[in-house]
């Protein structure tokens, strides 16, 4: 009896960690790769991004520790106070045509060279 009980406990368990979501960004590394550089800094992290994926900006072993280049990213995105900080859904979310809203675009822009500019 003690021996289901526990391989039930264990299956919940199981389960309920397959419905914890992820708060994972993918839409910059795409972003990133759709956009039309303007800058040579844009030029450079594209090829960056291309050659190294989300690693330019992410550990390679967690994505939740940034590389120095990521968090003048993530700073310059206005992630760098975490109690003010929310991560904007509705704006990151693309439009009916598969395109980011210019003002998302804008947004990414900005913080790329913004990073490149605090070396």
């Amino acid at each position: 009896m003690r021996r289901v009980l526990l391989i039930l406990l264990c299956t919940a368990l199981i389960l309920s960690l397959g419905e914890i979501k992820s708060d994972a960004r993918p839409q910059y590394k795409s972003a990133i790769d759709k956009l039309k550089p303007r800058t040579k800094t844009e030029k450079d992290l594209q090829v960056k991004v291309k050659t190294q994926k989300c690693n330019h900006c992410h550990n390679k072993k967690s994505k939740k520790i940034r590389t120095k280049y990521g968090l003048k990213l993530h700073n310059a995105l206005g992630g760098g106070n975490k109690k003010k900080y929310k991560f904007d859904r509705a704006l990151w979310k693309k439009a009916a045509n598969g395109k980011y809203s210019p003002k998302a675009i804008n947004l990414l822009r900005d913080a790329v060279n913004a990073a490149a500019q605090n070396k």
